[in-house]
């Protein structure tokens, strides 16, 4: 009887040229990928920061509305209290500034105080205006 030869069909496992080209094939496709996305990968806790000055500065601008708000409400609106006590003490400040124009006009003269607010944080920089009418 003729000893049986096995093929190389019926071995299990890889050989070592099989596992080499698949090792060189899976990093070129890793530096391809880390490539397309790098800055993406490399970069997105600096995004979440952005992202995250932003939505103070937006919160912050929506409370000093919404104080402003109040008190235009209740009458009891001074736009220089209101920027000493809310706008200078803000730890966003980055300037404020008062503008008073006069506009007189026929039989009438009305006076307006406008209140510039700057906020800043990080990159990101938000200018509202707060106005007071006198007649």
């Amino acid at each position: 009887m003729m000893p049986t030869v096995r093929s190389k069909r019926a071995q299990n496992g890889f050989t070592l040229l099989e596992t080499i080209i698949t090792l060189i094939l899976i990093s070129i496709m890793g530096a391809m990928f880390i490539q397309f996305m790098g800055p993406q990968l490399t970069q997105s806790p600096f995004q979440v920061l952005r992202v995250g000055d932003q939505y103070v500065l937006i919160e912050e601008i929506e409370r000093l509305t919404g104080l402003y708000r109040d008190q235009l409400r209740s009458g009891t609106l001074d736009i220089n209290t209101f920027k000493a006590n809310h706008v200078d003490t803000n730890a966003h400040n980055s300037g404020s500034q008062i503008i008073t124009l006069t506009t007189a006009g026929g039989y009438t003269t009305q006076y307006a105080t406008i209140l510039q607010v700057r906020l800043s944080k990080g990159e990101h920089r938000i200018t509202t205006l707060f106005t007071q009418y006198s007649p």
